[in-house]
């Protein structure tokens, strides 16, 4: 059965903190508004003492330096951009000590004064997906596009993903939630153009239409879509079945992903995400061979790399798809070296989660277990701190079966404790580990509660579907006999056509 990998926790596990230190230094530099009143000697010295300490990311710091000159009389009467400056940077560091109210307080502020530029508005989205009440982020979405349209090419995705769901959350959600898929789902905002991630907004725009009972503008939305990822997704979906036929040619519908992606590379190269993309559908029709040269051509850490807007968003990612790429073509110790080098990439400017739990999880899957321990070993501080409940998760699947199948029954068993102990936190992993340990029937519960569940019956039926085969080279997984068994159950089996049944897709599953 297919699972998630730390691909996903990337996305999940973005923190605001990570977000604002990416930036720390690009917002702060001279050109981005430094200090230049000097109302006073002292005055004039904590200024720039929290500049430079900005500029280090030492929130302290600045926040020390600061304080006293924002909540102080003479700061009304300062200079614009003498004020933009400070609380700007206050704002920021706030955020980063989770101190929201006054954050939000100071960049609203500084996006009142005259000719705040776009960065403030960008933060203050940031600031606001966070806060107590996200649905002011959705507002904020609108007021851009109404005044600075340029700015919305600054999003990026995962921005808006961590926004849909916060929103998802909230019982109180549900009204921004609809303006927010519809503001993304409007062809006026082009950045959803030529990024493949916001298709997954695209489907939950044409599911709550669908819910809606508009059907017509559920449609209108799927054959929109472009990557055969996401209609996968929506051909099991229970509000969307509809919409994708059941005989529904997905081979074809990659090459035009293909052809599509191919287009919008010529209308942006300097975007690394659609290079990506290419490659990972390259892979999904078995032509690893064009997937590597499409990446290599890319050449991110090499003489191209000035030309890629988004390289240090993506390109952990690119050394991610081309150790995909590489294990796809039997390479595996060039796959290893590959995610190796990106996690020295880092992610968002911390310790890289998603290429630690890919390595080890690739390592598991092609019969390697005690490398995949070895990879994991004394990672368990850096995991806890910067990994997600989802990540946590993951890397409870991996490490316990690797050493379930490496004879240390004891290290088998805590890990398992703790995936049964947080079953809601990532339920695909949960049935991985449950197979793996040899509890069937626990398995068989786990998966038929997913298939019963409304919110993971389409991912349930999406692992449990059937694609193309592995190409010789690529040893079977190890699961493949647990994976029969699970599907061979009639409980099981019942539970699956309740759900609407699986389908047989003409392309290889995502990941190995």
């Amino acid at each position: 059965m297919k699972t998630g990998t730390g691909r996903k926790s990337g996305g999940r596990r973005l923190l605001l903190a990570q977000l604002i230190m990416a930036q720390l230094a690009v917002i702060a530099s001279p050109s981005g508004g430094a200090v230049r009143a000097d109302p006073g000697a002292i005055l004039n010295t904590a200024l720039a003492q929290a500049q430079q300490a900005f500029r280090r990311g030492d929130c302290a710091s600045v926040l020390g330096n600061l304080s006293p000159i924002i909540t102080g009389r003479e700061f009304p009467s300062l200079p614009d951009r003498t004020r933009s400056s400070a609380l700007f940077m206050a704002s920021l560091c706030e955020a980063q000590t989770s101190r929201f109210d006054e954050a939000l307080l100071h960049i609203r502020a500084a996006t009142t004064l005259p000719a705040a530029p776009a960065e403030f508005w960008i933060a203050r989205l940031r600031i606001e997906i966070y806060s107590a009440n996200p649905a002011d982020a959705v507002s904020t979405l609108e007021k851009l596009q109404r005044g600075i349209p340029g700015a919305l090419s600054r999003l990026e995705v995962t921005w808006l993903h961590a926004l849909n769901r916060r929103l998802k959350g909230m019982p109180s959600g549900a009204a921004a939630r609809d303006r927010l898929l519809a503001f993304v789902s409007d062809p006026a905002f082009v950045a959803a153009r030529y990024d493949p991630g916001f298709e997954y907004m695209f489907l939950d725009n044409a599911r709550r239409l669908a819910i809606s009972g508009d059907r017509a503008g559920a449609q209108a939305q799927v054959d929109r879509l472009s990557s055969h990822v996401a209609l996968i997704t929506a051909s099991l979906d229970p509000a969307l079945r509809f919409a994708v036929p059941p005989d529904y040619d997905m081979r074809a519908a990659t090459r035009r992903e293909i052809a599509h992606l191919e287009r919008l590379s010529a209308e942006r190269p300097s975007l690394l995400a659609l290079v990506i993309a290419q490659a990972e559908a390259h892979r999904a029709i078995n032509e690893p061979d064009k997937a590597l040269a499409l990446l290599l051509s890319a050449a991110p850490e090499g003489s191209l790399a000035p030309m890629f807007t988004d390289r240090a968003a993506k390109l952990n990612w690119w050394w991610d798809e081309l150790a995909s790429t590489y294990a796809h073509l039997g390479r595996y110790d060039d796959a290893v070296a590959a995610l190796k080098s990106g996690m020295k990439v880092g992610e968002h400017g911390n310790f890289n989660v998603s290429q630690l739990l890919n390595l080890a999880s690739l390592q598991l899957r092609l019969g390697k277990p005690q490398d995949a321990l070895d990879t994991l070993a004394g990672q368990e501080t850096a995991l806890g701190a910067g990994s997600s409940p989802y990540g946590k998760m993951v890397y409870r699947r991996i490490h316990g079966c690797a050493a379930k199948r490496t004879g240390k029954a004891d290290i088998a068993a805590q890990d398992f404790a703790y995936a049964l102990a947080h079953r809601q936190d990532e339920p695909s992993n949960l049935v991985a580990i449950q197979l793996c340990m040899g509890d069937l029937d626990g398995a068989a519960a786990s998966i038929i509660a997913r298939l019963d569940n409304p919110e993971e019956r389409g991912d349930a039926l999406r692992d449990l579907s059937t694609y193309e085969d592995w190409p010789a080279n690529i040893p079977p997984s190890p699961d493949l006999a647990a994976d029969a068994s699970l599907l061979a159950r009639p409980d099981v089996r019942a539970a699956i056509e309740r759900a609407g049944g699986i389908r047989i897709f003409n392309v290889l599953p995502r990941a190995l």
